[in-house]
């Protein structure tokens, strides 16, 4: 029997069943991207932001603690994807921002919006 879909999640929140996870997750893979699904959401909120945010604000933003997002842009920074910066009027403070790479992987998931491509069910 399949479990009943929460109701009370947030818009933004992550309540996306395991078979959604799995079709972003495909999904990214196809693109060969080399990120997660959340990642990907990581990246596109980045992308909202005028100047690089901290990661408090992105914690906040994607509404999970920010150790979550430290795993996330620890991650993402490995692969080139963004890069931890100093704030300029606060040394305590990081900022995190796009790298081009970012920047294209972006692009690629915005230009590959649609389903990815079925498999095939012959064998």
């Amino acid at each position: 029997m399949t479990p009943p879909i929460p109701t009370d999640c947030s818009p933004s929140s992550c309540c996306a069943s395991p078979r959604v996870h799995r079709i972003q997750k495909r999904h990214l893979e196809h693109r060969g991207l080399g990120i997660t699904p959340a990642q990907s959401r990581l990246l596109r909120t980045l992308a909202h932001y005028g100047s690089p945010p901290r990661m408090a604000d992105l914690a906040e933003r994607l509404e999970v603690v920010p150790r979550a997002v430290t795993t996330l842009v620890d991650g993402l920074e490995t692969a080139g994807k963004v890069r931890r910066v100093p704030d300029p009027g606060n040394r305590r403070v990081i900022r995190i921002e796009l790298t081009d790479d970012g920047r294209a992987a972006l692009r690629e998931l915005h230009a590959g919006a649609g389903p990815p491509p079925r498999r095939s069910s012959r064998r």
